[in-house]
Parts: structure tokens; sequence; C-alpha cells
């Protein structure tokens, strides 16, 4: 029989969708992997002036002009209002005040962080897909390691973001296709964004558990990440820009509040995500234990 690593994730496990989407609800409830997400939220504010800083770094030497203003456009549609403010904000007073020094303090802080972001994110998945918690110093290694990539794939794909417009503006002059530029940039911007998640997740889903999960360019549970993560970033902002009264309710601290919150939520949909894939590969697993015993009994 094929072992749970064979096992075709597209068919849920044997499990139905009804089921998998209820035993996902239970294991959400169950494994507290909401307290994992406000975990995520904090390591992620907390990395998120040192990646800036390496951000705007990469930036400026780009030799192209408009690179951060493009930057800008990135996170305005990002992000919501409140929590694009607070971070120009940032952007602005470290454009003013860049060294060599704060920018060696910005690597070992964001590797810090990046380090416990994704011990926490392995923690969630090992309770997702029932695995043993792994000893301290391969945690730590695999965290940090992840980290590093993670740094890297988010600086490469904001690069992309970046330089993506002027490329395919000298593109579409060569191919004399300007009149279609707005709607193929967008196109561009939204498929780099796609596949750098589809990638991440993956990447995620088969080096944190504690257990050997087999590498899956597209499965349900990065799927259910990607399509969440998009739904939460139109939804969030739709709703603050619109429905939200954090400003007369927070005040100065409507930005910090705002963009918790979509951290928060940014790491509910990475944690939901594995938690979809664990739970197809916990029934696929017990699936295989039921084959083989069936057929040890029928010998």
């Amino acid at each position: 029989m094929p072992s749970p690593q064979e096992t075709n994730v597209w068919r849920f496990g044997g499990l139905s969708p009804w089921q998998l989407i209820k035993r996902t609800a239970a294991g959400w409830s169950d494994h507290q992997l909401s307290a994992k997400s406000a975990q995520f939220a904090y390591f992620s504010m907390l990395s998120l002036v040192p990646l800036l800083i390496l951000t705007i770094a990469a930036i400026a030497r780009l030799p192209m002009a408009g690179a951060l203003k493009n930057f800008h456009r990135i996170l305005r549609r990002a992000l919501p209002a409140d929590a694009y403010q607070l971070i120009a904000e940032q952007i602005a007073d470290i454009q003013s005040h860049s060294s060599a020094t704060l920018a060696v303090a910005a690597v070992l802080v964001a590797l810090y962080a990046g380090m416990r972001l994704f011990r926490t994110i392995g923690e969630g998945l090992n309770l997702a897909f029932g695995a043993p918690r792994r000893r301290w110093a391969r945690t730590q290694g695999v965290s940090i390691l992840i980290a590093i990539g993670a740094i890297l794939l988010l600086l490469i794909a904001l690069m992309l973001m970046v330089i993506g417009p002027h490329l395919m503006r000298w593109l579409l002059g060569l191919l004399e296709m300007q009149g279609y530029q707005r709607s193929i940039l967008q196109w561009v911007r939204i498929s780099i964004v796609v596949v750098c998640l589809l990638l991440s997740t993956s990447t995620i889903y088969c080096l944190m558990p504690a257990v050997r999960v087999p590498w899956h360019w597209i499965s349900p549970g990065s799927v259910t990440a990607v399509v969440s993560w998009l739904l939460i970033c139109r939804g969030l902002q739709f709703y603050v820009n619109y429905f939200g009264q954090y400003n007369k309710t927070y005040g100065t601290l409507a930005g910090v509040v705002v963009l918790l919150l979509w951290f928060y939520l940014s790491g509910a949909s990475l944690l939901l995500g594995g938690l979809v894939n664990g739970v197809i590969y916990r029934a696929a697993e017990g699936g295989n234990q039921e084959s083989v015993s069936a057929a040890d009994t029928s010998d």
C-alpha cells in the first residue's frame, strides 16, 4: 500500500470535502492555533523595521528611477490605509538615518525575529500533523535556515515587483502594446505575488513539521493559505478604509492596531493551510495503517 507520503493530497486522504472542513475546524480549536497566530503577529511586528531597512537599502541600489515610489505603491495596495501610513513614516525615518551599522543591526534583529517566527509556525504545524517536537538544537537550526530563505525570498519578490513595471514597459514598448500596459502590469504583479506565496507556503509545509512530508508544488493547504490571505488583504483593507473607526478609538495607535490585526490574520491563514494539509496527512496515514492491518489479518 502507498505510504502517506505517496498519497495524492488532492484525494484528501480519503476524506470527503465536508469531513475535511469539519476536522479542520475542530483541529483549529483543539490545537489553539489562534494563540500561535497571535505569536506570529508579535514576532512579525518585531521583524518589520529590520526588513524595511534591508528592503530600502536594496531598493536604493537599484539603477533605476522611481523604484522606491513603486515600493510605496505596492504597500498602499496591499495594506489598509492606517497600516500603510505607519510603514510610510518608518520608511521616511529609515531614509534619513540609514547607515552601515544600522543595516548590520537590522540583519541580526531580522534573523532573530525570523527564527522565533518560524519556530512558532513549526510548533503550530507539529500540532497540525500530530508530530513530536524536534530537539531544541534542530528546531533552532531549521528555523534560522528557513528565516534566511524567507528573508531572501521576500527581498527578491519585492525587487521583482519593483523592477517588473519597468521591464514590462520596456517590453511592451518593443511590442508596441502600450495600450494594454495597465492591465498587463496588474496581472504581472498578481502573478508574482501568487507564485511567491505558493512557493513559500509549499516550502514551509514541507520542511517545518517534525515528520517527513513530501514536496508539493500546489497542495490543498497552500491553495487555502494563499486564497485566504488574498481575501484577508482585500477584506481588511475595505473594512478599515470604509467602516473602521480605529482613528477615533485608538488615536495615534490606530496604525499599529491595524497592522497587528493584519499580521494576526496573515499568520492565521498560513496556519490554516498547514492544518488542512495536516488533516489530510493524518487521514491518509490512518487509512494506510488500516489497510496494512487488514492485509496482515487476511494473510
